[in-house]
C-alpha cells in the first residue's frame, strides 16, 4: 500500500475494483458505512462494465478490515477483485460517486 507521512500519522491508500454481482444490491452503501465506521476517506462508484471501484485511504489495519468486510457484503458475489497501492490520499471524507 502507498504510504504518506502526515506528521506522525501514516496514511495508506489503495485502489480496488470488484467484479461479479456488485451493482443494484446496496454494495456501495455498505462500503461507505463501513469505511466511515473506520474513519477511512476516499470514494466508491459503479462502473459501466458492471464492476465497482473504490479508493480507501487511512491506516493499514482499518483498510484491511473494510476490504475483508466488502468481500462478504450480503447479496453480493465477488468473482474477483484487483487491489493496488496508490499515492492519492487527498480526501476529507468517504463518498459514493
Amino acid at each position: 500500500m502507498a504510504q504518506l507521512n502526515e506528521g506522525k500519522k501514516v496514511m495508506y491508500c489503495v485502489n480496488i475494483k470488484y467484479y461479479g454481482i456488485v451493482q443494484g444490491i446496496g454494495f456501495r452503501a455498505h462500503i461507505k458505512r463501513k469505511a466511515m465506521d473506520y474513519s477511512l476517506t476516499g470514494w466508491v462508484k459503479n462502473l459501466p462494465d458492471g464492476s465497482v471501484e473504490a479508493i480507501f485511504c487511512g491506516d493499514e489495519r482499518s483498510i484491511g478490515i473494510v476490504i475483508n468486510y466488502s468481500l462478504r457484503i450480503p447479496g453480493s458475489r465477488i468473482e474477483r477483485y484487483e487491489k493496488k497501492a496508490i499515492a492519492e490520499c487527498d480526501f476529507y471524507d468517504f463518498v459514493i460517486r
